[in-house]
């Protein structure tokens, strides 16, 4: 027990004497000279208090130090949201008719085929043809004797087999170069057949793979051919996308035809007397948006379908033709209808509604022709759909609006 009470002792005068030098070291002189009169106790107390002070006074400058010495922080700006707008889809469109092909790689495969044009005869023992209606565009040409043939241009359709195939003629060369396409036909003139492989045109004829002759008419009126087989044997030079050869709408309203032109209700081409072309409009055609209904001296032009051959649009225009030295093998002298460095007029008809044009094509055989409207030499612009075109002779043939 005394032990402990000396412990305590020695504990206490050592605490005191730390005291005391705290007090002389920290404190000024003068300072702790006024301290020396007060009572142990109070100087402990006054200590403490100084103490406490101090530190306070310590904590709030670190405080205040690490304050102004913190990095400021970004402003944070708001940023508007932004809404996600769904992607758009790629859509293509076949470059002959202007009509949506799709929107994904098949579609998008289908626009990139060539071009594939089959002559197809048009004289009362071939009719009803087979294949007319599902062509792009169709040409109506004079031949020999003042009748009329068609050149069927494929791209956006493939049809089964069409006909009756028949013969090259001359003027076939300048009017389908410009598309670069394989010509389907069925017996030539030597001179047409190395013009047309001088313009690079592949041909394709009976000693080719696709060809077969039918029982259900006399020939030379039953040869009919497999448009697919042309597609198949394309060769490299002509395997390209067919380029886009008129500008197409699907509002009616934006046709020139219609912007510029005048209401009508047909229009008719005539190449000779026994050959009288008509087409007349028929609103309830192509679901409603309408389109042409043509007719043969008179009749109903019919596909061996039983459908009526129509289109969305009609080009009649008038051309010189001059007669060759050549004849076909009943004799009679075979015509060309006269396209390279030549020019003319004629209609461009569509919803209703015909205007004047003017037609120009360049001196070469891959010359584009230029259709503009007559007024303001501005391109056509179509309705989207299949093109019928009339070529009808200076001479002897007219065009005439109903």
């Amino acid at each position: 027990m005394v032990k402990y009470k000396v412990e305590k002792v020695d504990k206490l005068h050592n605490f005191k004497k730390q005291v005391k030098r705290f007090i002389k070291f920290v404190l000024p002189k003068s300072l702790v000279d006024k301290l020396r009169p007060l009572h142990h106790r109070q100087r402990v107390r006054l200590f403490g208090l100084c103490s406490l002070i101090l530190i306070v006074v310590i904590a709030l400058i670190i405080t205040l130090a690490v304050v102004l010495t913190r990095p400021k922080a970004e402003p944070v700006s708001e940023q508007p949201v932004q809404e996600t707008k769904p992607v758009e889809k790629t859509k293509y469109y076949y470059p002959l008719t202007g009509v949506l092909a799709g929107e994904d790689k098949e579609a998008e495969a289908k626009t990139e085929r060539p071009v594939v044009a089959v002559k197809i005869e048009n004289s009362p023992d071939a009719r009803p043809q087979k294949g007319l209606e599902d062509a792009d565009i169709v040409w109506e040409e004079l031949v020999e004797g003042g009748i009329t043939r068609f050149a069927a241009i494929y791209n956006s359709n493939i049809p089964g087999d069409v006909g009756p195939v028949r013969s090259l003629r001359p003027h076939d060369i300048p009017f389908l170069k410009p598309w670069n396409p394989v010509i389907v036909y069925s017996g030539s003139k030597t001179a047409f057949r190395k013009r047309a492989i001088k313009a690079k045109i592949q041909l394709l004829s009976t000693s080719d793979d696709g060809f077969y002759r039918s029982d259900e008419k006399p020939a030379p009126h039953n040869l009919f051919f497999y448009v697919q087989k042309a597609f198949d044997q394309v060769d490299d030079y002509h395997n390209h996308p067919a380029k886009k050869w008129q500008d197409f709408t699907t509002n009616n309203k934006k046709t020139s035809a219609v912007k510029k032109g005048k209401k009508t209700t047909s229009i008719t081409a005539t190449y000779s007397a026994g050959f009288v072309t008509k087409w007349v409009y028929d609103q309830t055609l192509d679901n409603g948006k309408g389109g042409y209904k043509r007719y043969e001296s008179g009749d109903p032009s019919m596909a061996l379908s039983g459908q009526q051959h129509w289109a969305k649009n009609v080009i009649a225009f008038s051309a010189e033709t001059e007669t060759l030295k050549y004849k076909d093998p009943a004799g009679t002298p075979v015509p060309e209808t006269l396209l390279n460095g030549k020019s003319g007029k004629g209609y461009y008809c569509s919803a209703g509604s015909c205007e004047e044009i003017t037609w120009k094509k360049g001196v070469h055989e891959y010359s584009k022709i230029i259709y503009s409207d007559a007024k303001t030499k501005k391109p056509l612009v179509l309705a989207a759909g299949t093109t019928w075109i009339n070529t009808v002779p200076v001479s002897s043939g007219s065009i005439v609006l109903g």
